[in-house]
């Protein structure tokens, strides 16, 4: 599943499990690191965007 603008994850907890695997995006790597912190779980994979992808 991808999560695009995951923003600190509250939509991966509540559908990681049901996934196979949760890719979650967004343009702010600050709020991608807030997001692994929060949800160090093997299903979810966190990559920053390029801010040109949020045009």
């Amino acid at each position: 599943m991808l999560d695009f603008g995951c923003g600190t994850g509250s939509l991966a907890p509540k559908v990681a499990r049901y996934v196979g695997e949760l890719v979650a995006i967004d343009t702010l790597e600050k709020l991608i690191d807030i997001m692994t912190d929060k949800h160090s779980q093997g299903l979810l994979h966190t990559l920053p965007a390029s801010k040109d992808a949020a045009r």
